[in-house]
């Protein structure tokens, strides 16, 4: 159960993480559409090439978004194969509870059974 939990808690986060990826990759995007802007870098001063420079962040922002949807992907699986895993458990737990109180019931009605046969023994 606790692995399951820290699953979960994986999974949230690396959602999360994907969403600000997402706003991060549609930001990005937006600047670029409005195409080269004035930096404030001096007169004279050598300006990167905004657009370059955009287009590159924005390429390693997809591709950091990937990989995260890949581990938020990786990350569901497991939580789904752990609760499988739990039911199965619970299924187990539940037939082996079942079988207990059966054996138990015998026990009790031999027991029973017992008695009334040494009651009559005694008479």
């Amino acid at each position: 159960m606790q692995h399951l939990r820290e699953s979960q808690e994986r999974y949230n986060n690396l959602f999360k993480h994907c969403r600000v990826l997402e706003k991060q990759i549609e930001d990005l995007q937006a600047a670029i559409s409005k195409g080269p802007q004035n930096t404030d870098a001096a007169p004279g001063a050598h300006q990167e090439n905004t657009g370059e420079s955009h287009l590159k962040e924005l390429q390693e922002l997809q591709q950091r978004f990937s990989e995260s949807q890949q581990q938020l992907c990786n990350s569901k699986q497991e939580q789904d194969e752990l609760r499988k895993l739990l039911e199965a458990e619970q299924h187990r737990r539940v037939a082996a509870e079942s079988q207990r109180v059966a054996a138990e019931n015998q026990r009790v009605a031999a027991e029973n059974a017992l008695s009334m046969v040494e009651e009559q023994i005694r008479r």
